[in-house]
C-alpha cells in the first residue's frame, strides 16, 4: 500500500489530493512540521532533507518532490487522465509544475522560515516581511499566467489545481488579499469544492478554505 508522510496544510496537500482524485488505496502518516517532527532521526531515515511530503510505494522505495509525485500518481491511472500526456500540454503542465516549484514555494519559505537562511535573529522581521511581499509579487504572476476558468491549463482539470490550490490558501493564511485575484479566486473555489478534494481538507482539517473562499461580494449576494 502507498504510504504518504504530509503535514496539514503543507505542500504535501498537492500529493494528497492527487491520491485521492486517484481513487488509490493509501494510508497517512502525520508528520507535524509545526512542532519539528520532520527533524527527527526516524523522519530523516525516510527522508533525509526533513522535509515533506514522501511517498513509500509498495516495493518500499521512498519518493519525494511534488512534480514526481503528481507524475508517479498520475501513471498509475492512465484511464483518469490526471495529467495531459500530448506532447505540448504535458510540456505546458511541466511548465507550471516547475513554476510552482522554483518560484513560488521558495517565496513563501523565506516568509515562513527564514531562519533557514540566516540565524541573526535582528534580520529575520525585514526577512519576513520582503517575503510576504514577494509572494503577493508571485501570485500575482500566476494571475497573470492563468487563462481564466477553473483550471491552470485550458479548459482540463488536472492535478495541477490543487497544487496551485496549496499557495492560495498560503496566501490566505498570512492575510494577502488573493481574493482580489478573479482567476486564482475561481480556479480554488472550484478546485476546493471537487469532492475528493474536500474529502481531503477535512481530513486535514482545513474546512477554513470553504469559507475563505467566498469573497465578502460573494456573501452579500447569497
Amino acid at each position: 500500500m502507498l504510504e504518504l508522510y504530509y503535514s496539514p496544510g503543507a505542500c504535501s496537500l498537492a500529493a494528497h489530493i492527487a491520491l485521492e482524485e486517484a481513487q488509490l488505496t493509501y494510508r497517512l502518516h502525520r508528520v507535524e512540521t509545526s512542532k519539528g517532527q520532520q527533524l527527527s532521526e526516524d523522519y530523516r531515515k525516510i527522508n533525509p532533507m526533513a522535509q515533506v511530503p514522501a511517498l513509500r510505494l509498495d516495493c518500499g522505495a521512498v519518493l519525494t518532490q511534488i512534480p514526481a509525485l503528481l507524475n508517479y500518481i498520475a501513471r498509475l491511472r492512465p484511464d483518469a487522465t490526471l495529467l495531459p500526456t500530448s506532447p505540448v500540454k504535458q510540456a505546458r503542465a511541466d511548465e507550471w509544475a516547475s513554476l510552482l516549484t522554483s518560484a513560488l514555494h521558495p517565496a513563501f519559505v523565506v516568509h515562513f522560515r527564514p531562519q533557514r537562511y540566516s540565524q541573526d535573529e535582528s534580520l529575520l522581521p525585514g526577512m519576513r516581511r520582503e517575503g510576504k511581499a514577494h509572494d503577493w509579487k508571485m501570485l500575482q504572476h500566476v494571475e497573470a499566467r492563468l487563462p481564466g476558468g477553473t483550471s491552470v491549463l485550458p479548459g482540463e482539470w488536472s492535478l495541477l489545481d490543487g497544487y496551485a490550490l496549496v499557495f492560495y490558501l498560503w496566501g490566505l493564511r498570512v492575510d494577502l488579499p488573493v481574493t482580489d485575484l478573479p482567476k486564482y479566486h475561481q480556479l480554488a473555489r472550484a478546485t476546493a469544492q471537487r469532492p475528493a478534494v474536500a474529502r481531503v481538507l477535512k481530513t486535514e482539517g482545513l474546512q477554513f478554505a470553504t469559507d475563505a473562499l467566498v469573497t465578502p461580494e460573494e456573501k452579500r449576494a447569497s
